[in-house]
């Protein structure tokens, strides 16, 4: 592994760098770390430093490298010291629904549970909100998502959202 400081590889960095394309994506993300680093750099100088915010929305057709780009940025959160492991779990609505009603509360708290030190990746997110139907088990889903986003105790994981860019907005 390259190395270029004694807190930080490069090994992420290149993965994301050799993908062909993704030019914006690889531009956000170095800009990301750049932030992630200047702030670890003020809190070890006793300098005010803001935690960044680990959550985001991956938007595009399939076949763009959503997937493969949030498995490389999981390695990279663990390389910065934002996340304990770094793996990701992928879901989407048909697996954080369940049988029985209710049951999407207990499905997506076992995903947050398996993520918990990574990242729990939901593909086609905007599948989850039917704005035609408010009776729609999906809520069910958000509802226990924005719980979890807004416990303090909870800071060991990152959500990431996938799908098309229009539904997504």
């Amino acid at each position: 592994k390259k190395h270029l400081s004694a807190d930080y590889t490069l090994d992420s960095m290149t993965q994301l760098n050799s993908l062909i394309g993704l030019e914006n994506v690889k531009r956000k993300i170095d800009e990301y770390r750049s932030v992630v680093l200047l702030s670890k750099k003020r809190s070890e100088m006793g300098l005010p430093a803001v935690k960044p915010v680990l959550h985001a929305a991956f938007m595009g057709n399939p076949g763009t490298g959503k997937t493969t780009v949030a498995k490389i940025l999981g390695s990279m959160m663990k390389e910065l010291g934002l996340l304990s492991k770094g793996h990701v779990v992928v879901e989407e609505r048909s697996t954080l629904m369940g049988q029985n009603y209710a049951s999407e509360q207990e499905k997506t708290l076992s995903a947050l549970e398996r993520a918990k030190g990574g990242i729990l990746f939901i593909d086609e997110a905007y599948l989850l909100h039917k704005p035609d139907d408010p009776r729609d088990p999906g809520m069910n889903v958000i509802e226990t998502l924005l719980t979890a986003l807004a416990d303090p105790e909870q800071q060991d994981w990152m959500l990431l959202i996938a799908g098309y860019t229009e539904p997504m907005n």
